[in-house]
């Protein structure tokens, strides 16, 4: 009968170091090709997105976000017009190549958002081109960012933006700028800096952090650097997580929007008017005021907020134009896009020949 032999102890035990030895470089494999695969994700990602989807701007510890600078990318419109939105050295959206000229030596420093960065038209179809055409002595300087509030405007001008020595900065302010000051981000883009009513003062938070826009990032261990620093993160939040939970996420936004008090984000938005005024004016430039409404106050009528703002520029002394009269005429147009909520080529035009007026007002010109 053959006998049944038993492996000795010390034969036992010496197998055990060897297949946890084993399990582990097995888990060191497998984590190391892992983090191989998304390394090379994530440099496929940026190589495909500077060829076939350049990013325009990147996020700023002081603004939020900003325009990168010396970069160009094709943009089509909802008509199917396409173009080249460019930005200059300055991050700017430079003025079309045919109206650069020496003899420009009046600086207008135009702050705003995404309708003076104005992507969805051609540059030369811009307001900021169509000012610049109608007067050479015009020195445009379009510093318009998409998503900014008057908050961030506000700060760029305290920071580079008076480092140009505007002659005149023009602040071309959206009805969103409303609720934007007071709220510390952008769903689609980032956080960003804000402001709140402390009594009767304005208080700016520049010390901002991320958890406010975290609840828009998928979550994942270390989603703030992700976002902020992963080309291929951003595009999955972006295009996968945000899209499966848009509904939840608008949600979000909703009720964030809704807890804030309509007299208060007023008085904000008016507050930050006045410090950016009077910034302008210590710095030696003049100051004036549009106020764009949006497609829904075209529509229905108008809005008395404007009439509001009218009457505080009157008091303050700087020069003021709505354009809500114009943009609500029909005999002027198409201004606006059926579901992009900007301009179209029209209402840029449209844009140009109110605002024209009221920049020759604050420079002090007839013409």
């Amino acid at each position: 009968m053959p006998q049944r032999t038993t492996p000795s102890p010390s034969a036992a035990s010496s197998d055990v170091p060897q297949s946890k030895g084993t399990r582990r470089r097995r888990l060191v494999l497998v984590l190391a090709s892992l983090v191989a695969a998304a390394v090379l994700s994530e440099v496929a990602v940026r190589v495909y997105s500077a060829a076939a989807f350049p990013r325009m701007m990147r996020v700023d510890t002081t603004l939020g976000w900003r325009h990168l600078p010396s970069r160009e990318k094709p943009f089509t419109n909802e008509d199917g017009e396409e173009h080249l939105c460019r930005h200059d050295e300055h991050g700017h959206r430079p003025l079309p190549e045919s109206l650069a000229s020496p003899s420009r030596t009046t600086r207008v420093l135009v702050l705003g958002d995404s309708f003076a960065e104005a992507i969805q038209v051609a540059s030369e179809d811009s307001f900021t081109s169509l000012l610049a055409e109608a007067d050479p002595s015009l020195d445009i300087l379009n510093a318009g960012v998409g998503g900014y509030s008057t908050v961030q405007q506000y700060l760029y001008l305290r920071g580079e933006g008076a480092a140009f020595s505007p002659d005149l900065v023009l602040l071309v302010a959206y009805e969103n700028d409303l609720t934007d000051n007071c709220i510390p981000y952008s769903p689609g883009i980032g956080a960003r800096p804000w402001a709140e009513l402390q009594g009767d003062e304005v208080r700016i938070i520049e010390d901002y952090d991320d958890d406010a826009y975290l609840k828009f990032v998928a979550p994942v261990p270390f989603s703030a650097a992700l976002i902020r620093h992963s080309y291929l993160f951003y595009a999955f939040n972006d295009r996968v997580w945000r899209r499966h939970n848009k509904k939840r996420l608008s949600q979000l936004e909703l009720e964030d929007w809704s807890a804030l008090d309509e007299a208060t984000t007023r008085r904000v938005f008016l507050g930050m008017v006045d410090r950016m005024h009077d910034l302008a004016r210590e710095r030696g430039a003049e100051f004036a005021m549009v106020l764009i409404p949006s497609f829904t106050t075209v529509k229905s009528g108008g809005d008395p907020w404007h009439g509001e703002v009218a009457a505080h520029a009157n008091a303050r002394g700087f020069p003021f134009a709505s354009l809500q009269p114009a943009l609500s005429d029909p005999e002027n147009g198409r201004c606006y896009f059926e579901t992009d909520i900007h301009w179209t080529r029209q209402g840029h035009a449209v844009a140009a020949e109110v605002i024209l007026p009221v920049v020759h007002q604050a420079l002090g010109r007839t013409r």
